[in-house]
């Protein structure tokens, strides 16, 4: 059996699709030798702008993820800025909108910044890069602050971004936003669901979790 959860609004008669493989970052033709198996070409968004992306792009962007990386890797001691310009540079080698094609060389870096910024008690920084990242996966999100914390469109789902929600819950947390605070922990939860299949067991898996970025912070 499978459950199916929808992450919008269905109009009657709408088709339902469900990838074969996660969507990663690895080029049209590696893709594509994936779905081998099934006996069929993919066509989706991001495998029809892979096909487009002339090789040139590719290349800069397996060059400034590598560069992405190396700045990860220095986790006592991260430049940020650089970290952040790298990102900025992959982010203008897309020419149509992160709804459109989820930026997939993207979003895990802006995660892992966000993180960054958790652990230097930045909780401001650690919300903003956060919902970058959910930006780059195509999710239009309205609010923050002194209004609703609202996703208008929900993007494409990775395991992480339960994860990304609880260290967004917990920031607002700490800057005294309890609307937003509960929201995003609502959305943590609902991508729980969609994830896993249930949210019984949201509590048990991901309560430590908000506890490690509560001690992160305090």
């Amino acid at each position: 059996m499978m459950i199916v959860r929808a992450t919008q609004d269905l109009a009657p008669d709408t088709e339902i699709t469900f990838w074969y493989q996660v969507p990663h970052f690895d080029g049209y033709s590696d893709r594509q030798k994936k779905f081998r198996t099934w006996g069929f070409q993919c066509d989706c968004s991001m495998c029809q702008d892979d096909k487009r992306t002339d090789e040139t792009v590719v290349a800069k962007r397996k060059s400034l993820r590598a560069e992405a990386k190396k700045c990860l890797q220095s986790r006592k001691n991260p430049d940020t800025s650089k970290l952040e310009k790298v990102i900025t540079s992959i982010a203008k080698t897309y020419t149509q909108s992160a709804p459109e094609v989820p930026r997939l060389t993207i979003w895990d870096p802006l995660f892992a910044m966000a993180q960054m910024y958790m652990s230097q008690k930045q909780p401001t920084k650690a919300i903003e890069s956060a919902l970058r990242c959910l930006a780059s996966l195509g999710y239009v999100i309205e609010g923050g602050k002194d209004a609703p914390l609202v996703i208008r469109r929900w993007g494409l789902m990775q395991n992480k971004l339960i994860e990304c929600w609880m260290l967004i819950c917990v920031a607002y947390h700490v800057l005294s936003q309890q609307s937003c605070e509960v929201q995003a922990y609502e959305y943590a939860k609902i991508s729980y669901r969609i994830c896993v299949g249930e949210d019984e067991t949201f509590e048990e898996t991901h309560g430590k979790l908000a506890d490690l970025y509560s001690g992160s912070l305090y």
